[in-house]
């Protein structure tokens, strides 16, 4: 099982966060996952990572900005 954690933020306010189950064959391999948001008009990032097992730092951070209208 491969968790990603993901994270709405709008400025530096999160908005919400969730996290998905990847259907990859192993650990480590990258895998895909489907989920949604109900969001407001605006401009948001939405950020995909893993936590660190050792301390829990954010790790493998990808984000991308969206606009809903």
């Amino acid at each position: 099982e491969s968790t990603i954690q993901l994270r709405v933020r709008q400025g530096d306010r999160t908005v919400t966060q969730k996290h998905v189950t990847v259907a990859a064959d192993r650990a480590g391999q990258f895998g895909e996952a489907k989920t949604t948001f109900t969001l407001a008009p605006g401009g948001y990032v939405i950020e995909a990572y893993a936590e660190s097992a050792v301390d829990g730092r954010v790790a493998f951070l990808d984000d991308h900005a969206i606009t809903v209208s």
